[in-house]
């Protein structure tokens, strides 16, 4: 998902626009190992699905070095951008339900130019909230959730971003082919 924030003379009221581009790696993971589609942007007190790369189906990508782990397989592009002020809430609404026990994160992306032309690629990234186990008994936090959410940090300079959910579903690590789903 992108979004983009423009500079202002408050830094308070800096706004980003987010054009949920880039649901990657779990959003588009989002899919992928979970078989979930997170097809819906919240942004502040909206939410939009024109704002969101949509992948091409929800197959896992299961190679952790592909590119495919940013942005899914082939995602459509997002026609819409939307703009969210730093200090709003953002997430994903999902189309079911987390059935699958992982953890799961939210990361910003800083594109280089414009959010609607940056492919997620490089080390632009930066996590934002993530969703850990509980113990005792043993559970993720996020499991049988609907969507996933969180503030956009009021440190967020202004600028274009894109936004990601990643979900990794671990079941298959006990498996004989072990390895994470994104």
């Amino acid at each position: 998902m992108e979004w983009s924030t423009s500079p202002t003379t408050d830094r308070s009221s800096s706004t980003m626009k987010l054009a949920a581009t880039l649901i990657s790696v779990c959003l588009l993971a989002q899919t992928v190992s979970a078989h979930y589609i997170w097809s819906t942007l919240i942004a502040g007190g909206t939410t939009s699905t024109a704002a969101v790369r949509q992948p091409i189906n929800n197959n896992p990508v299961e190679n952790v070095s592909s590119r495919d782990m940013t942005c899914n397989v082939n995602p459509s592009p997002a026609s819409d951008t939307v703009t969210v002020a730093a200090g709003s809430t953002i997430g994903f609404k999902l189309d079911n339900t987390l059935y699958h026990q992982g953890p799961a994160a939210i990361y910003l992306g800083k594109a280089p130019s414009t959010a609607a032309s940056w492919d997620g690629s490089g080390a632009n990234w930066f996590k934002i909230a993530e969703w850990g186990a509980t113990f005792n008994p043993f559970q993720f936090t996020d499991f049988n959730a609907n969507q996933l959410t969180t503030t956009i940090p009021s440190s967020v300079p202004a600028g274009e971003y894109l936004i990601r959910l990643v979900f990794l579903r671990l079941f298959l690590l006990i498996l004989a082919n072990p390895g994470a789903q994104n």
